[in-house]
């Protein structure tokens, strides 16, 4: 397999991304784009959420939902 120079310009600019922002893969930015995710509701999970008992998913319930919409 051969690297186009398309190919090449995008993964070097998927690397400048990556070194912003660490936590977000490649999976994670097509994932979003499937399900319509923007970046505001990441940062408010990344902000209110808690990582789940592995440590590898950050995770943001309705219980801790309500909780903070009643806070508010």
């Amino acid at each position: 397999m051969t690297c186009t120079k398309s190919h090449k310009m995008t993964s070097w600019l998927y690397n400048q991304e990556q070194e912003r922002d660490p936590m977000k893969t490649k999976h994670m930015d097509m994932r979003m784009a499937q399900r319509r995710i923007g970046g505001d509701i990441i940062t408010l999970v990344e902000k209110y959420g808690e990582f789940n008992a592995r440590g590898d998913r950050i995770i943001l319930s309705k219980k801790m939902i309500r909780k903070l919409l009643q806070d508010s």
